[in-house]
Formats: C-alpha cells, sequence, structure tokens
C-alpha cells in the first residue's frame, strides 16, 4: 500500500492540475472501499 502510494504521489507530480485532481478523488475512492 505504501509503495504504491509513493508510486502514485511522483506520477501526480508530472500531471497538470486538472489530472491531479481527479486522481486524488480515485484515491480517495480506493481508500475508503478498502475501510
Amino acid at each position: 500500500m505504501k509503495h504504491s502510494f509513493v508510486w502514485l504521489w511522483k506520477n501526480c507530480e508530472q500531471l497538470p492540475n486538472t489530472s491531479l485532481q481527479f486522481i486524488h478523488l480515485a484515491f480517495l475512492a480506493i481508500l475508503l472501499k478498502r475501510l
């Protein structure tokens, strides 16, 4: 989990803001499903 989070974070830094917001939403949704 932690490893994929770091990978996601590094990828997010290279994306424009709109994609960044979308990925944050998707990531939150995945986290909520795990709970």
